[in-house]
């Protein structure tokens, strides 16, 4: 009888602890789709932004040239052959949404089929660039939204047509 109740203690513990094991890793799992889904979703507020500051510095005739506006925007490659090349700020629209990897580098394309070597991701990745209407003048607000499994991370900016 003893016997039998200490192998039903132990069978218990056994599962309680798999049990806490399995729930620590899909924890685990989505700490880092998050922390992935943040640094995608800053990345795309930084090229919309790096777009602003060259615009300033090249003497552009607008502070906002070549930022497009609309709900559907996405960041993809300047040269597919070469992903290292940069980005540009594109009009996008369902199909090309996905986010990639190649080299432990994430992407998206302007192009909705896969290259050899890129490997699709769980994350989808698009901006909302608008007038921010609150404000005065000359301010764009961006929404970055990436989407992965069943969560989704929005982070919000703004740019100024000013140093601030």
């Amino acid at each position: 009888m003893e016997v039998v109740i200490a192998i039903g203690i132990l069978s218990v513990s056994f599962v309680t602890l798999i049990s806490l094991f399995a729930f620590n890793t899909r924890m685990e799992i989505n700490s880092r789709n998050k922390i992935i889904a943040s640094y995608l979703a800053q990345e795309a507020i930084e090229v919309v932004r790096q777009t602003r500051d060259n615009n300033w510095s090249n003497n552009a005739p607008n502070w906002n040239d070549n930022i497009f506006y609309g709900d559907d925007i996405i960041i993809a490659m300047n040269n597919e052959s070469n992903i290292l090349y940069g980005w540009e700020i594109v009009n996008g629209n369902a199909a090309k949404q996905k986010v990639y990897l190649y080299n432990d580098i994430y992407f998206q394309s302007k192009n909705a089929s896969i290259n050899p070597g890129w490997k699709e991701t769980p994350f989808s990745r698009h901006l909302v660039i608008e007038d921010d209407l609150s404000a005065p003048t000359d301010v764009i607000k961006i929404t970055a939204y990436v989407s992965y499994g069943s969560g989704e991370v929005r982070v919000v900016s703004y740019l100024y047509d000013e140093w601030h």
